[in-house]
């Protein structure tokens, strides 16, 4: 992974800001809109500027590593430890400093050919170079996008829906470099499931769509596992409000096809700003660490 374009990290920031005190003068509303920032490449620089930062802002950064001359020339082997290690400790490090305001808007399996041809079994390193990397996203950020379900996207399009239509039907997978493209890598370097995190619902939906796979998995909408989870609630003795609260947040968000809580830090502070959601902020500054770990206890104790 590489800075490739550091100069247009400062452009973006000084766009980004007019932006977005534009966004959230519109209305009362507006100012607590989650608004995505990408960061132009450059994961440090942009979170110099977003971590200060206490409204809802996420910054989006493109994982890459396989445009410069310098992921060229590495190995694969070596791109995989890199991933273990350093850059491993790079993403935990800028999430940490940002509520975990994070998220990886594009990633992919794909690997230059120079790369793979200094270690052995190229589709092994590549799954496992897709593998590391997913453990890391999810690990260390809020959320993650594969790039991409389409290719040969056109050059121009009148609107997504346009755009993705005409990219699905020209798709051609099985041309591009393995790595790249969704419905051919799933099954190869994603497994077959690939989606984590996300609503099983919307993962069934997705593979169904893309894959065209008949027997798709017919999920439970989720009246059992509620069920189960309510005797589970009535049967634990806590009763702390951070740890209510945040098990009912994710009752609540569990609701919506099976979601989950993406941005627990800035939820649980924009709940503390407010005496009227009663969230941290009403248990007073002694109290925020403890109320944040009962909460996450809460959290985790429904999923």
């Amino acid at each position: 992974m590489r800075s490739l374009y550091s100069p247009l990290s400062e452009i973006l920031i000084i766009a980004d800001e007019k932006a977005i005190d534009a966004i959230r003068g519109c209305s009362p509303e507006a100012k607590h809109l989650p608004i995505y920032v990408h960061d132009g490449f450059d994961l440090d620089r942009m979170s110099k500027w977003v971590a200060p930062r206490n409204d809802f802002i996420v910054q989006d950064h493109h994982s890459y590593f396989v445009f410069t001359d310098a992921d060229k020339h590495e190995s694969a082997s070596n791109h995989i430890k890199d991933i273990k290690g350093a850059i491993a400790q790079a993403f935990e490090k800028v999430a940490n400093s940002q509520h975990r305001n994070l998220i990886i808007g594009e990633w992919s399996c794909s690997l230059d050919p120079a790369s793979l041809e200094q270690d052995g079994d190229a589709d092994q390193l590549r799954k496992e170079f897709c593998t590391q990397q997913m453990e890391m996203y999810d690990k260390s950020t809020s959320g993650w996008t594969f790039w991409c379900a389409c290719i040969n996207f056109p050059l121009f399009f009148s609107s997504w829906a346009h755009l993705h239509s005409i990219a699905y039907k020209r798709e051609n997978c099985a041309e591009q470099p393995a790595g790249w493209c969704f419905t051919t890598a799933v099954g190869k370097e994603l497994p077959k499931t690939f989606v984590q995190g996300m609503s099983r619902i919307f993962e069934a939906r997705m593979l169904k769509r893309l894959l065209s796979i008949d027997n798709a998995p017919k999920l439970n909408q989720g009246s059992n596992r509620f069920r189960y989870i309510s005797e589970r609630r009535a049967e634990n003795s806590t009763t702390s409000k951070g740890y209510l609260d945040g098990y009912n947040a994710a009752q609540k968000f569990a609701h919506f096809d099976g979601s989950t809580i993406g941005f627990v830090d800035q939820y649980m502070q924009d709940r503390g700003s407010s005496t009227q959601a009663g969230g941290a902020g009403a248990v007073g500054p002694r109290g925020e660490s403890n109320y944040r770990d009962e909460f996450l206890k809460g959290l985790k104790a429904f999923n």
